[in-house]
């Protein structure tokens, strides 16, 4: 994994923790964030109900929402449903 691809993720779990921290996630939310090397993808966590998130969260779509990389883990979550309401914006 690229350093700056691995800075964006580490961000990403940062952004969990201190959301989940202050009680604005719980299991229906979700934090994302636009690929640095891919500016038509992004990457969302999966719904974990607060718990810890790390690479094995991490679901990465395109701008359609179609999955590019599930997450590692094998348990099934609500990112289809959720991804459907991002629209892709300007790049």
């Amino acid at each position: 994994m690229t350093s700056l691809l691995q800075q964006t993720l580490e961000e990403l779990f940062a952004a969990n923790r201190i959301l989940t921290g202050e009680g604005v996630l719980d299991g229906f939310g979700h934090v994302s964030v636009r690929s640095p090397l891919k500016p038509d993808h992004y990457f969302m966590t999966r719904s974990n109900a607060g718990g810890p998130v790390d690479e094995s969260n991490v679901v990465e779509l395109d701008a359609h929402s179609n999955v590019v990389r599930p997450a590692l883990s094998g348990r099934r979550s609500n990112v289809s449903f959720t991804a459907k309401s991002i629209k892709p914006g300007p790049t």
